[in-house]
């Protein structure tokens, strides 16, 4: 992965984390501001989709147990700007995404440098 462009984002991002009661729409915005979608998508190439999906799917069964993912920040944020593009389409209540959306941002804090 391209090692610069992430760590730029990603210093970035943990500047501007929302705060740990912000609305979906704050989280949304974020996740779609943060996406690293394509950094992702260059270093998995065709399997982008596949791996990006088992990602997001591996993240909403440790957010059901209550557990954090381990993921790496940037596997964060992707699971983050990932769920945010197909929670539309999940039937999933919006007190769910918020949920799911507000734990992953407890990981990011989490991650953060001090």
């Amino acid at each position: 992965m391209a090692t610069q462009a992430i760590d730029a984002m990603m210093q970035d991002a943990f500047t501007k984390l929302p705060k740990a009661d912000a609305s979906l729409s704050e989280l949304l915005r974020f996740s779609f501001e943060y996406n690293p979608s394509e950094l992702f998508m260059a270093a998995w190439g065709e399997e982008y989709r596949e791996r990006a999906e088992a990602l997001w799917a591996a993240s909403t069964q440790a957010f059901k147990a209550q557990k954090a993912t381990g993921y790496s920040p940037e596997q964060v944020l992707l699971c983050m700007a990932f769920d945010a593009a197909i929670a539309p389409y999940t039937g999933a209540p919006e007190s769910l995404v918020l949920a799911y959306q507000r734990a992953m941002l407890q990981e990011l804090r989490a991650a953060a440098p001090c």
